[in-house]
């Protein structure tokens, strides 16, 4: 897949450390649901992500699953995914 990025993605440095914000503008776009190159490059480099929902949700849960079905992609790094899971 090779999807472009969208919304806005603000990249913090200081003393060795680096945080990603990024921000995207809600709408039902299906083309904006998948993250393009720079923004996996910024989900991968990172150690923690914090999310606008609760993914203990079981609904939710279920959803992303779906969707990560139906596109059948690794659009975000195992090692991630694992951390997110737990």
């Amino acid at each position: 897949m090779n999807a472009k990025d969208h919304g806005f993605l603000w990249k913090i440095s200081k003393q060795g450390h680096t945080s990603y914000l990024y921000g995207t503008i809600h709408v039902a776009k299906f083309d904006w649901m998948f993250p393009g190159f720079h923004i996996r490059q910024a989900i991968d480099a990172s150690d923690t992500m914090a999310l606008e929902l609760d993914l203990m949700n079981n609904d939710i849960q279920s959803r992303i699953t779906k969707g990560m079905e139906t596109i059948n992609a690794n659009i975000i790094s195992t090692d991630l995914v694992s951390q997110i899971s737990s």
